[in-house]
């Protein structure tokens, strides 16, 4: 009797990314916000001017193949954080504030 036997090929289409959601939860306004490559330069096309206040959200865009991304984010007091490798395609927000000084009852110089 002969076998039958059925072959499932899989073609795995790459990953996109969608919109970044960002939220600020210091005290301190993020005045530019920069999403990249990891490991790529920052390109001028990839910051966002626009402010983002306490317990703001905004979208960025997440241009290219893949979910990891750099996140760039400049504060008011102008101290820069750099997150580095961050999963983009996560559901959370993406929260640049927890990280600055002001947090968690820290204060900074």
């Amino acid at each position: 009797m002969p076998s039958v036997f059925a072959v499932a090929v899989l073609f795995a289409a790459p990953v996109l990314a969608g919109p970044v959601d960002v939220v600020n939860s210091a005290d301190v306004d993020i005045v530019s916000l920069a999403l990249t490559a990891p490991g790529a330069d920052w390109q001028p096309r990839t910051v966002d001017a626009r402010l983002l206040r306490k317990g703001e959200l905004t979208k960025l865009d997440a241009d290219g193949d893949g979910c990891r991304r750099d996140l760039r984010a400049v504060f008011a007091d102008r101290r820069m954080l750099i997150l580095r490798d961050v999963d983009v395609c996560d559901a959370a927000p993406l929260d640049p504030g927890f990280y600055h000084p002001r947090m968690h009852g820290r204060r900074g110089d």
